[in-house]
């Protein structure tokens, strides 16, 4: 039928490219999904340290500021990331009407609901009605999109650009139109503009790769060597030159250059807490539980994916491999990694997915057990997590601060598992859409619940407000707010208060003997690192379970409640 053949349309096709072709009912429901798992409870719970508060409190000091151009955190420039994100956390503060969660996650949500569209029309293009859907469910019900699509970071966001620059390229080369490629260049500068250098480089270096195995070398020269390539430098530079010029303590190569490469080729950055050193294998191992429920399926999918793939199809699966491959290999080549740096790929494993789940529709029941099996396991695994959680030995601070917390986890993984086996079950039959459809709903339990029951219930010691709330009750008008041994963002959005910071012992003893009458939020293990005990005493502590904060005042400052009646540190 039409809706298993391959797409490879051409601009003529009035059935794409008609001035309502965006109309048509699948993309209604797909927008309308996206909806209901991306925009309710925003803004249930606090903002999560280290990123969201991060992203916030730069944006907040953009509005004060009302200077735009320079990013800033505490005061000081913050060349770590270009300004697009915190640009479009300000437009949502705006439109809303203050700087609050849900306007800070609001760019991610609807970039999540966006790309999810985008992976729909890619796979409409590519393969069929069918495999478009598929992937577009996939993609928007794995755990990580379904996450990072309600947090207040930079992941989404850049997927979304990255995925509207491969979905303007494959268009240009599908209908030999040039012309697209300038949209493409100009997907990429957006993408420049909101994470640096990794917006451009596994995009643009996939796609030469892909065509250079794929001996389409002329393409390559015609890519490269599009006038596109001076928009993306028009729209890099429209903001690099002023913005340089506007911080004359900053090199101009740390704006873009400097800073954005150093989580790909630096050997020791142990100065941020942005990145974590991990081993050359660290994405092998997050990909795959990121990429739940789905990498249980991806085996199989894959491979049926490419031994059924025919003609131009399975030149495609080609690209979808050097999308994947490329970006993993690139970002791999640095020992400072994030799960959320390859979230750029989730689009092509969808996509992967979605086209091997189709062939595997077709010879059926020949690939019954490849598809069933896995994705009953995966429901039997998350039922048992449900089934286990009460039973096992908590931590005493979490029981303390909520003891229901556990019954509330389990009774979510049981719903969202009866949700998948549901799914699971439609495999079995062959009706592989019936399959996804209900998958996703099992998902969508999954993540709404964590987000509208548990996380706010965990903001006690995954939040920096109840410490921001005990900065403000004993900070004076005059009193000098110190920060160590580096900043806590979340105190300074909820405080919507700058702080000095003591980067080491010698200058917080010199912001000491200055000040003896400052405020201090120090963490608890550079506290326990210091040489000589401080003349101050904690006020307070966050409930943190690893290595968490204390505040410290004055002699003769009285606590709200002895510490050492409060949990200990995990």
């Amino acid at each position: 039928s039409e809706l298993e053949r391959p797409r490879t349309v051409t601009s003529g096709n009035r059935d794409h490219d008609g001035p309502l072709a965006f109309l048509d009912r699948e993309r209604i429901l797909l927008f309308v999904l996206g909806l209901v798992l991306f925009l309710p409870g925003l803004g249930r719970h606090d903002l999560w340290n280290p990123d969201e508060p991060r992203c916030a409190e730069i944006a907040r000091e953009m509005m004060e500021s009302s200077d735009f151009l320079v990013p800033r955190l505490n005061g000081e420039a913050y060349t770590q990331e270009p300004p697009l994100h915190f640009w479009a956390i300000g437009s949502m503060s705006a439109l809303l009407g203050g700087l609050e969660e849900t306007a800070v996650r609001l760019p991610s949500a609807l970039a999540a609901i966006a790309t999810s569209l985008l992976v729909y029309a890619i796979g409409l293009r590519l393969f069929s009605q069918r495999v478009a859907w598929l992937a577009a469910l996939v993609f928007m019900s794995s755990y990580k999109v379904l996450w990072q699509g309600r947090a207040g970071q930079a992941g989404m966001l850049l997927t979304l650009w990255t995925t509207l620059a491969i979905y303007a390229w494959i268009r240009g080369t599908l209908e030999d139109r040039p012309g697209l490629f300038l949209a493409f260049f100009a997907a990429l500068g957006l993408a420049t503009l909101t994470r640096g250098w990794e917006g451009l480089a596994p995009t643009l270096l996939a796609i030469v790769v892909f065509l250079s195995i794929s001996g389409r070398f002329r393409e390559v020269r015609r890519l490269t060597l599009s006038p596109g390539v001076l928009i993306w430098l028009a729209m890099t530079l429209a903001w690099l030159l002023p913005a340089a010029a506007a911080i004359e303590s900053v090199r101009f190569a740390d704006l873009l250059v400097t800073e954005p490469l150093v989580p790909l080729f630096s050997i020791d950055w142990s100065a941020s807490d942005q990145w974590v050193s991990k081993p050359w294998h660290y994405y092998l191992g997050t990909v795959p539980v990121d990429f739940l429920p789905w990498s249980f399926l991806f085996p199989a999918a894959a491979w049926i994916a490419w031994n059924r793939a025919r003609g131009e199809a399975r030149s495609w699966m080609l690209f979808l491999w050097a999308w994947i491959v490329v970006t993993l290999c690139l970002f791999s080549l640095s020992p400072l990694k994030r799960s959320v740096n390859v979230l750029t790929i989730f689009p092509a494993l969808a996509l992967m997915v979605g086209f091997g789940l189709d062939r595997a529709q077709e010879a059926w029941p020949r690939f019954k057990a490849a598809t069933a099996v896995p994705a009953l396991l995966v429901s039997v695994l998350i039922a048992a997590a449900g089934v286990a959680v009460p039973l096992l030995q908590t931590r005493p601070e979490l029981t303390d601060l909520d003891p229901g917390l556990a019954r509330s986890i389990a009774m979510i993984l049981v719903l969202g598992a009866i949700g998948i086996s549901l799914g699971s079950r439609w495999f079995w039959t062959g009706n592989v859409r019936a399959a996804v459809d209900v998958t996703t709903v099992g998902m969508g339990i999954l993540i709404l619940g964590a987000s509208l029951i548990v996380a706010p219930r965990l903001d006690s010691f995954k939040s920096a407000r109840p410490l921001a709330s005990q900065v403000l009750a004993h900070l004076d008008i005059d009193q000098r707010l110190v920060m160590f041994p580096r900043l806590e963002p979340g105190v300074l959005f909820y405080t919507r208060h700058l702080a000095d910071l003591a980067g080491s012992e010698g200058q917080l003893l010199s912001f000491l003997e200055e000040d003896p009458d400052l405020l201090l939020v120090a963490r608890r293990r550079s506290l326990a690192d210091l040489e000589e005990p401080l003349p101050l005493v904690e006020i307070y502590r966050d409930h943190a379970l690893r290595d968490g904060w204390s505040l410290l005042g004055p002699a003769g400052t009285e606590p709200d409640e002895p510490p050492s009646e409060r949990e200990p540190d995990g």
